[in-house]
């Protein structure tokens, strides 16, 4: 009886341990899994927070973006204008051109109709 019931003293004492040994690696993984959530809470606010930057600045690149579009837009609408201006001033310079070459002629004509004139007088 006696080795019975130091055998079953001892059973005893081997599952309490192995109980406690359980309890010990529970309370750990407790510990871990905890740490762990407490990580993941802090990552999930920082990544929260980047986030909110990133927002603010795709909103400030589009603000910007839309302000450089009209720019664009104002700028590619001068060129046209100016363009435009260019072509009625080419053109103006070539009708004055063209009136300049018939003056050249009609002068030309006059000074040797003058010629022809003062020749012809003093014979």
């Amino acid at each position: 009886q006696v080795s019975e019931l130091l055998s079953g003293s001892n059973s005893s004492a081997n599952i309490v341990s192995s109980l406690q040994s359980d309890k010990d690696e529970l309370e750990e993984s407790v510990r871990e899994y905890k740490a762990d959530v407490s990580r993941l809470k802090t990552e999930n606010e920082d990544l929260t927070k980047a986030t909110a930057r990133l927002e603010k600045s795709f909103e400030e690149m589009k603000l910007k973006t839309e302000s450089y579009s009209r720019q664009l837009d104002a700028a590619n609408a001068q060129i046209d204008t100016m363009v435009i201006e260019k072509d009625e001033t080419t053109s103006k310079l070539n009708k004055l051109e063209s009136e300049y070459q018939e003056c050249l002629t009609e002068l030309e004509l006059a000074l040797e109709a003058k010629e022809k004139f003062v020749a012809e007088s003093s014979r």
